[in-house]
């Protein structure tokens, strides 16, 4: 099997994709080759430990801008097809992300040059744009090039979402492609959970990309708010910041993020440290993607507090009890103060975290045997 990652580098779904690479192993394939932007594919195997795998440098051209953006696409495609052209590419490719108009190219080239090969293709946050479209540029770059690819049909090009309710989203839009659901891979297995004392700062945390799009701006009106009650509440954003020019200096709320984002030792560092992870996507977000960050959260067994929307209604019915959803930001309010004087909850939530991980791992071995081998269930 070949896996091909033509647009990720620095941090970028590094747990993501190291733990879908794990998935795959697990099934006992021994030739398995992952072609990567070489600094990514060195943190991949740091993170992978003695996992045996090949790896292959290609080169990664990163965020584009827009006057080298057809280069970008360029770059891409030609990536993947430096990857199939290998003398062992005649089984299953898997591409885990391509921006959509290179995504389009490349299934109507696949169809006619690589006759032997099966492809899976992996969505991402671009699905995203089929929600959110303010530009002519990202409606013909972004929009329409997404639904051409999810519509196109082919035995041997599968389109794979991250959730079982991102696929029924979008077949209840007039889906006419082959689509198939996996839930978001993720790896639990090499960080271990700490639980904070039941005194002293209680600490929220925001994991993640911090954005408007995703409601964390308020994070402002919840310090502001919880400041002159008794407990010692502090809000920590953690992560990327693309609200740095916008971010105010509000009592309490810790900045610890960056633009490019940061290191994974220090995002480590700071989710050991917190006592819960904090959520405020909107009540119609995440209805096309998944949040990798919510993973986080479980993967250190980190109590969630969130909005309620479809997306962490698909995870509590998998996971289970793994924290409190609320219908509102003042509700969050109520509920963060309950949790900072009484942090007993917190443990029973914890204790859940445990359970949920081997029932997710459980569900992506599952998965990986259904899609990729038409295995059954077991």
């Amino acid at each position: 099997m070949i896996i091909i990652e033509p647009t990720k580098k620095n941090h970028e779904h590094l747990q993501v994709n190291a733990a879908f690479i794990n998935l795959i192993l697990a099934t006992g394939i021994k030739d398995v080759a992952f072609y990567a932007e070489e600094e990514y594919g060195i943190q991949l195997k740091r993170l992978l430990g003695e996992t045996k795998f090949k790896w292959h440098s290609i080169r990664v051209r990163g965020s584009a801008r827009k006057f080298d953006y057809p280069l970008h696409l360029v770059q891409q495609i030609q990536s993947i097809l430096t990857a199939l052209s290998a003398p062992n590419a005649d089984g299953k490719a898997v591409v885990l992300s391509i921006d959509p108009l290179a995504r389009l190219f490349f299934s109507i080239l696949f169809n006619f040059r690589f006759r032997r090969a099966e492809i899976y293709m992996f969505y991402h946050g671009e699905l995203e744009y089929l929600e959110r479209c303010t530009t002519a540029a990202q409606l013909v770059f972004f929009k329409m090039p997404l639904w051409a690819n999810i519509k196109f049909r082919s035995d041997r090009v599968k389109n794979i979402v991250l959730s079982e309710g991102i696929k029924d989203e979008l077949n209840s839009r007039g889906n006419k492609g082959l689509l198939e659901s996996f839930l978001l891979p993720y790896s639990f297995s090499n960080v271990e959970a700490t639980q904070k004392s039941k005194v002293g700062l209680f600490v929220v945390g925001l994991p993640g990309v911090a954005a408007a799009r995703k409601g964390s701006h308020h994070v402002f009106e919840l310090a502001d708010s919880l400041a002159y009650r008794e407990s010692e509440i502090e809000f920590r954003i953690i992560g990327r910041n693309d609200m740095l020019e916008k971010t105010p200096p509000i009592h309490r709320v810790k900045i610890v993020s960056q633009k490019a984002g940061l290191s994974v030792e220090e995002y480590e560092k700071n989710m050991h440290e917190i006592d819960i992870a904090l959520y405020l996507y909107g009540t119609d977000s995440y209805l096309l993607t998944a949040s990798g960050a919510v993973f986080d959260a479980i993967r250190f067994e980190k109590p969630i507090v969130a909005l309620r929307n479809a997306f962490f209604d698909e995870l509590w019915a998998v996971a289970g009890d793994i924290g409190v959803l609320c219908n509102s930001v003042e509700e969050i309010a109520v509920t963060i103060e309950v949790f900072s004087k009484d942090r007993q909850r917190l443990s029973l939530y914890a204790e859940n975290m445990g359970r949920a991980k081997k029932e997710l791992e459980t569900i992506y071995r599952q998965s990986v045997k259904k899609i990729f081998f038409c295995s059954p269930d077991k």
